[in-house]
């Protein structure tokens, strides 16, 4: 088999609501087939039947306890869902932005930001700036082209109660 016949699948498999929730519930606790059933509401001939095509497709085993419990293939695979879930959910946004240019470990990470919040408007964004300057404990970091109006005091006051500021700028920047 070719590469893209292996991933695809794999994306076959997972590709049904009812598996991707048994192998969510199963990367909490191990669970026997009724005790699925019962939990997600359908039949245990239905969970079975899942459980054979995960376990089959190595996402998934059955212990000796009779319970079935994720393998690291399993939790491998689930990891992903929070970047697929980014992307789907922010689709129209990626449809007219391209991210060919920003480096690729940026762009596997994007799943980090998938209980993002999304503001709209300047006056509201450079509110939740300031809130983030203001009640930063740690650290600070930031990707933009300059400081927003009004914030170099605040900034300055957490830089001096030891506040770490990092602040990425482009290379074509003077």
């Amino acid at each position: 088999m070719d590469r893209f016949e292996i991933v695809s699948s794999n994306f076959l498999e997972l590709a049904s609501e009812q598996r991707l929730r048994i192998l969510s519930n199963l990367n909490i606790r191990s669970h026997r087939v009724s005790q699925m059933a019962k939990k997600l509401n359908v039949t245990s001939q239905e969970i079975h039947r899942n459980l054979e095509r995960l376990s089959n497709s190595g996402f998934v085993k059955k212990g000796t306890d009779e319970h079935f419990h994720i393998t690291t293939v399993g939790q491998l695979m689930l990891s992903q869902m929070s970047l697929m879930l980014f992307v789907s959910t922010n689709q129209k946004y990626f449809l007219s932005h391209d991210i060919g240019r920003l480096p690729v470990k940026f762009t596997r990470r994007l799943g980090v930001l998938e209980n993002c919040e999304h503001i709209k408007g300047v006056t509201l964004v450079l509110d939740t700036w300031k809130k983030i300057y203001k009640n930063s404990k740690e650290y600070i970091c930031d990707i933009v082209n300059e400081s927003p109006p009004g914030m170099d005091a605040t900034l300055l006051k957490r830089i001096k109660n030891d506040v770490k500021y990092r602040h990425i700028l482009r290379k074509d920047l003077k």
